[in-house]
């Protein structure tokens, strides 16, 4: 299962052409050199509090939005680690 880790984004916001009319975007709120931190996590207007999605969760398209923030949050994404981590 192909996944991808959720990482500290350079830029506020992408959008990517997955084919097909399908899209899938990333925002990241509040990004900056001084808020490089997520904070907390949105795939498809539902909370997400992994560090990685698997390209199942996106094939169809769909948004990962990041509120990014100056200090780490170490709650967030602590509880399941990523598949290339087992």
């Amino acid at each position: 299962m192909p996944a991808y880790n959720i990482g500290s984004p350079l830029f506020p916001y992408i959008r990517m052409n997955l084919g097909g009319s399908k899209y899938f975007e990333i925002e990241a709120i509040n990004c900056s050199a001084d808020h490089k931190y997520v904070q907390s996590a949105k795939l498809n207007g539902k909370e997400w509090n992994k560090t990685w999605f698997s390209h199942d969760d996106i094939k169809d398209g769909g948004k990962l939005t990041l509120e990014m923030g100056n200090k780490a949050n170490t709650q967030w994404g602590t509880k399941e680690a990523p598949p290339s981590a087992e």
